[in-house]
């Protein structure tokens, strides 16, 4: 009688067992194949920041380039960060100088300190530049950081630049993948702490502080329960990420706010953008009297082009970024702020 009970039990038990270790297999395989996800060097130059979720840590650095072969390339390359965050030699000593605000585009993932797109730009131009290009950085961190570092009161020549990508919508709503990518939630160690996003309702726009990964019990063991929070994130974001674009464009015309109130000017750079993402922006910057530029490049295409990650510009692509910039600010100088800027300024 009670062996028959206990049967009765064990059965549906191991059947359950072993259905859970099937699916944590499948879980782990798909993970494996799918979603493995390498953590980048950059997190060697960042620190945790209570409301920026990262920021730039000061300090000199020397790094070597990434390669697909996974072999160090011959040179080395260094990185300044000041003890501002900002990266390079501030502003070169000039009178005016600019700024620059972006991600690892601006920063300048694995070039030198004088191969970054602001530093290029510094030496085409007569104005100085300062890079507060942050890696990972979407709209809504270039926005709380240009409200820390921009002075009360800039001198009338100071030009902002916003150095845009597409990706920084799917960063300012923390899309999934992005989430995913921070968090490394199928690793046992997240490469950031936490991030700030903003969120789309009846009331508009509202933005909210640094949030971590959603915690699920035995995440640290359970490869399902990494999997089932990844799953419930993606539900719970739904609403925000269809928005995602229109979330950006009041952040841009907020940054535009705050430049004008302290007496700079905003000009939104499309480095990397969809044509169908670049013109739903580029009419709402318009219709707002914001300046914009397309310097977006089909050389980016091009290999030749690209750091070894395929993913980021090298410093010969910089220099072509570089000089598209420096032709806006000569024929910015020349004329008032436009109202609206075109595709090419």
């Amino acid at each position: 009688m009670i062996t028959r009970a206990l049967k009765a039990i064990a059965e549906p038990v191991l059947l359950i067992g072993a259905s859970l270790l099937i699916v944590e297999i499948a879980c782990r395989v798909w993970v494996h194949f799918f979603y493995f996800i390498p953590a980048p060097s950059t997190e060697l130059l960042t620190e945790p920041d209570a409301a920026l979720g990262w920021r730039n840590k000061p300090g000199q650095y020397l790094l070597y380039p990434y390669r697909q072969d996974a072999t160090l390339a011959p040179e080395p390359y260094g990185i300044t960060i000041n003890s501002d965050g900002s990266r390079g030699a501030p502003g070169g000593g000039r009178q005016v100088v600019d700024y620059f605000f972006g991600c690892s585009f601006t920063h300048g993932f694995a070039v030198d300190d004088s191969q970054t797109i602001p530093a290029l730009f510094e030496k085409k131009s007569e104005a100085g530049a300062l890079n507060f290009g942050v890696p990972g950085y979407g709209t809504l961190q270039a926005l709380q950081l240009m409200k820390n570092i921009l002075p009360q009161s800039l001198p009338p020549e100071t030009v902002v630049f916003y150095l845009y990508l597409d990706s920084h919508d799917d960063r300012t709503v923390v899309e999934p993948y992005w989430m995913s990518w921070l968090f490394h939630p199928y690793s046992m160690r997240p490469l950031i702490g936490s991030v700030p996003y903003c969120d789309w309702g009846a009331a508009g726009v509202r933005c909210f502080p640094p949030t971590e990964y959603p915690h699920v019990p035995f995440r640290d063991w359970l490869m399902i329960s990494r999997v089932i929070g990844d799953v419930i994130y993606t539900v719970g974001s739904r609403q925000r990420v269809s928005h995602k674009r229109e979330i950006s464009r009041v952040l841009m015309s907020q940054m535009n706010d705050l430049v004008k109130s302290r007496g700079g000017r905003l000009v939104v750079i499309f480095l990397l953008s969809d044509d169908a993402v670049l013109k739903s922006h580029a009419d709402f910057l318009r219709a707002q009297g914001i300046d914009y530029l397309d310097c977006r490049d089909e050389r980016f295409e091009q290999a030749s082009m690209r750091q070894g990650d395929n993913l980021h510009p090298n410093g010969t692509m910089n220099e072509i970024y570089a000089d598209c910039l420096s032709r806006a600010q000569t024929s910015m100088a020349a004329q008032p702020q436009s109202g609206g800027g075109s595709p090419k300024l």
